[in-house]
């Protein structure tokens, strides 16, 4: 069963809301919401999800700002070192994607708008915990 704040479950659900099941109508804005709420637990794919969601505007209205700020935001949590040099050809697919995606926006926003985003970023970074902190998290949750 699902817990508040168990971060593999928010993506799931997340990503569930967002494309429907049969016994789930599908919601938006709660797909959003999980994805926000995994992503400030430090969960890559749901700020990838997230950076996504704003950009091509299938469910969420389009804004740049946001868009731009959340794949700030994933290129931070991405895997790095050795994790990296673990990572699945389609995982590290996905990572290389991502960063494409971040230079394009660029091209795309006003330098006005690339602060916004960043300062965005920001906000969501000091909101989240810190590795160690998420760290002792998971070794908590797995007693």
């Amino acid at each position: 069963m699902r817990k508040l704040g168990d971060l593999t479950a928010e993506g799931r659900v997340g990503f569930t809301d967002e494309r429907g099941n049969p016994i789930l109508v599908q919601n938006f804005t709660q797909a959003l919401a999980y994805y926000e709420q995994a992503a400030l637990m430090r969960d890559y794919d749901a700020s990838q999800s997230l950076a996504a969601a704003y950009e091509d505007g299938k469910i969420a209205p389009i804004d740049l700002v946001k868009a731009y700020g959340w794949n700030l935001v994933a290129a931070q949590l991405a895997p790095k070192g050795e994790a990296a040099l673990r990572l699945k050809p389609d995982d590290f697919k996905k990572m290389q994607d991502q960063l494409t995606r971040t230079k394009a926006l660029a091209v795309r926003m006003s330098a006005g708008d690339l602060m916004a985003a960043q300062n965005l970023a920001r906000n969501y970074l000091t909101r989240m915990p810190t590795e160690k902190e998420d760290a002792e998290r998971s070794l908590l949750k797995a007693r």
